[in-house]
């Protein structure tokens, strides 16, 4: 019924949450992102090791529950840190346009 593609139709429900520290597990992030709504998934990205990368992916039920999310859990604090809530662009796993998420940053 919508057409996927031009400008993220149809990812409006999803987003990307970053800064995580490393023991945060999908279910510590599902529990903290629930505040705003119902999230219908949650994953933690980890690299081939298993280690966290550090973000994940949490997706909403509705996208007004992921707007909610991101206005106001961003900044939040998920086990000592301050997370980054933003849209998720499709394809997280890298490109252009991630503002200072690079490999090694010493976070």
């Amino acid at each position: 019924t919508s057409n996927n593609g031009g400008g993220g139709g149809g990812l409006g429900n999803r987003v990307f949450v970053g800064n995580l520290s490393w023991n945060v597990s999908w279910q510590d992030l599902k529990d903290h992102m629930r505040q705003m709504g119902d999230v219908v998934r949650a994953d933690v990205i980890t690299a081939p090791d298993g280690r966290s990368k550090g973000f994940g992916i949490v997706v909403y039920a509705a996208p007004h529950e992921a707007e909610a999310a991101i206005q106001q859990l961003n900044e939040s604090e998920l086990d000592g840190r301050n997370v980054v809530v933003r849209h998720d662009r499709e394809n997280t796993s890298g490109g252009g346009g991630g503002g200072g998420f690079g490999r090694g940053g010493g976070f």
